[in-house]
């Protein structure tokens, strides 16, 4: 089984994939410590289809979400940054790129991740999200998913030594991407957390497994 993640940045997505026995490919711009094998291109410039014959059973995208985040706005009325531009190149433009690749590749399952202020910019495009969990919004074609109790996820973090490490410095229970002063804190943040990418990546095995079976 094979996994294509396009905007991989530290490879959130690939490795629930990976851990659900998956063979993981990235796509993106820079090389921030992606652990599987990564195609190092923008992404206007993959062509996908000579890709086809790889047999890639998933593609799953998380374009970037700068352009459409509140905190962007936020940055903005601050004056510490232009206005964003939803509509534009880094917004829209690189969400119909995705599309664009998905269409080429055509795999059996493909799931879009992005922020809920993206939602009345990628709705008119692919149509209403099939998953709603905040903070994510999840659109595509991929088999239904169990998703675990939501007070579990939330209470991991503070079993761990960083977690509780958080807790003493700044009196909160916090995630490592929380930590300030991090050169890469904005691509751990952006990072797909790994209960959501292997419950979706357990989906698309099951789902597979059972169509090579023949059932």
């Amino acid at each position: 089984m094979k996994v294509l993640d396009l905007f991989c940045g530290m490879g959130g997505w690939s490795i629930g994939f990976h851990r659900e026995g998956f063979h993981c490919y990235g796509l993106d711009i820079v090389d921030v410590g992606y652990p599987y094998e990564l195609w190092q291109t923008p992404i206007q410039e993959f062509r996908g289809g000579e890709y086809r014959d790889i047999g890639f059973d998933v593609v799953v995208a998380s374009p970037p979400c700068t352009e459409f985040s509140t905190m962007t706005q936020l940055s903005w009325f601050k004056k510490q940054r232009g206005p964003p531009d939803p509509k534009g190149p880094n917004g829209l433009g690189l969400v119909e790129n995705a599309v664009r690749v998905i269409k080429l590749v055509n795999p059996k399952f493909w799931c879009l991740e992005n922020v809920y202020g993206s939602r009345e910019y990628i709705e008119p495009l692919i149509g209403k999200p099939r998953v709603e969990a905040k903070p994510f919004l999840l659109w595509g074609n991929f088999p239904e998913v169990m998703w675990p109790d939501k007070k579990h996820n939330k209470s991991f973090h503070q079993e761990t030594p960083w977690g509780r490490e958080y807790l003493k410095r700044y009196g909160k229970f916090g995630m490592v991407e929380d930590f300030p002063f991090d050169p890469l804190r904005a691509w751990k943040r952006a990072r797909i957390p790994l209960w959501v990418a292997q419950h979706v990546a357990r989906a698309c095995k099951d789902r597979i497994i059972t169509y090579q079976s023949g059932s």
